[in-house]
């Protein structure tokens, strides 16, 4: 047993996830649930589910457990790689249009260039953490394309343009936030 690295009886160690706390805590706040009833619910010792969670080394183990027993919570949220709870939310989402952004679309363009040119199949992109990996890469890298043209091109038509986009989309999350 390797009790510094937090291996014990050939367990995978687990890394404290903060987000993964907060998604456990979040669910219980929504199914209003205590954490005995939460640990009842799974099968598992109220004491058990205490460490696991004060400790928050939440397992992806740990996550299927709760996959199976609230089937309508999203693996993809409680492990924090994106931001919609549950299937029927994304359902939702994807009916209002938001589940894709203009990364996704720039990546999706990109593949199916790529492919025409190389003469192969297009691939269906499904790899979530991947994808949201690039996609924040892909901000990233136009943060600073932006930032570089901008520092040179004081008071362009391109700083002024993305003001006039960002205060639009502000107002857009206002309203739709005050409406929802």
């Amino acid at each position: 047993m390797d009790i510094k690295k937090g291996k014990k009886r050939g367990a995978k160690v687990v890394e404290p996830s903060i987000i993964r706390f907060e998604r456990i805590t979040e669910l219980l706040d929504r199914e209003k649930l205590t954490r005995k009833a939460f640990a009842e619910s799974l099968g598992r010792e109220p004491g058990n589910v205490s460490r696991i969670l004060k400790s928050q080394k939440i397992s992806e183990d740990f996550i299927d457990q709760v996959i199976s027993t609230y089937p309508d919570y999203r693996k993809e949220w409680l492990l924090g790689y994106d931001e919609i709870p549950t299937h029927t939310e994304q359902a939702a989402a994807a009916e209002r249009g938001r589940t894709v952004t203009a990364p996704i679309l720039v990546l999706e363009a990109a593949v199916k260039e790529v492919c025409a040119r190389e003469n192969i199949p297009v691939p269906h992109l499904d790899n979530i953490p991947e994808l949201l990996l690039i996609e924040a890469q892909l901000k990233d890298y136009a943060v600073s394309l932006m930032w570089n043209y901008i520092k040179y091109k004081d008071n362009s038509f391109t700083w002024s343009y993305l003001n006039q986009v960002e205060e639009a989309a502000n107002r857009k999350r206002r309203k739709e936030r005050d409406n929802g």
